[in-house]
């Protein structure tokens, strides 16, 4: 049986028809999903990378597939070209994506790999700022109606935003960050 298993899965021609008569499968599933090839360099992966961020999904502010196709890609620069010039660049914008994607632990993990091992970065202190921001608000409420007002803003919903960036001011005043709600408000309001 194991090597009738293992025929199977090399795609052995007569012995797929076997298993299916065997075992009662109708249609053959492909051994391996088939996923998009990713660009050959690290220059052109992160630039995908950056197309799927910026992409604006037409369906509703939570449909979050673009950010996870980003990360997808950062995330492949990162372990194939660790090295790379590129590296620090995606590694802040997977940060990013999982901001975006509520995913705040490991939002703060890809910062403290800019803070750990890219201390040249133009990023670094981007990712100082907004590790602290992340761990100190990591358990607030408020944590996420700022970052579901910022992708309210990054898709240009306008009056969406200034609708939770006024209920954030009103029911959070005595938060640290407060001015940067005040900005954000004196932008889109």
């Amino acid at each position: 049986m194991a090597a009738l298993v293992c025929l199977v899965a090399l795609g052995s021609g007569n012995s797929c028809g076997v298993f299916r008569k065997l075992f009662g499968v109708s249609k053959p599933s492909p051994a391996f999903p088939t996923i998009p090839a990713f660009p050959s360099t690290p220059f052109r992966c992160l630039k995908k990378g950056e197309y799927y961020y910026n992409s604006r999904p037409p369906y509703s502010i939570y449909d979050t597939s673009n950010f996870k196709e980003a990360a997808r890609y950062f995330t492949y620069i990162i372990n194939e070209w660790p090295r790379d010039e590129f590296t620090d660049d995606a590694l802040y914008w997977l940060a990013c994506c999982y901001y975006y994607l509520f995913s705040f632990d490991l939002a703060i993990g890809a910062y403290n790999e800019i803070i750990k091992h890219h201390t040249y970065s133009e990023y670094y202190e981007e990712s100082v700022r907004q590790r602290d921001f992340l761990l100190e608000n990591l358990n607030s409420l408020v944590l996420r109606d700022f970052a579901v007002a910022e992708l309210l803003i990054l898709r240009k919903d306008y009056s969406e935003a200034c609708r939770k960036l006024l209920r954030i001011r009103n029911e959070y005043r005595e938060w640290p960050y407060i001015g940067e709600v005040e900005y954000y408000i004196s932008k889109v309001c």
